[in-house]
């Protein structure tokens, strides 16, 4: 998800597929900074505030579900080659329900 965008329904759509429990979900969360423009409007803190909260959210969900989430793209690709390439593809889920799904 590019920081260069508020991605609020790109961040539903996140939500909605991990909650299936899909196995084939690669998440990138490109941080967001303080006083950054998005659209050329500089975030207020709240705004900041509430954007880095929900990628919070996503990033706790998706390791909940055992869903990798990446810092980079470059970094995404190469553990999707590695995926591919019959390397794991699933990190174990952090809590018992996911486990048992």
């Amino acid at each position: 998800m590019d920081s260069q965008t508020r991605s609020t329904a790109g961040a539903i759509e996140v939500a909605h597929i991990a909650g299936k429990n899909s196995k084939r979900l690669v998440l990138v969360l490109l941080p967001y900074k303080p006083q950054q423009k998005i659209l050329n409007e500089t975030l207020l803190a709240d705004e900041y505030m509430d954007l880095s909260r929900n990628q919070l959210l996503l990033r706790q969900l998706m390791k909940r579900r055992g869903l990798p989430v990446l810092d980079n793209i470059p970094l995404a690709l190469e553990y999707i080659k590695n995926v591919l390439s019959g390397g794991a593809c699933r990190e174990h889920p952090q809590n018992v329900a996911t486990r048992l799904m």
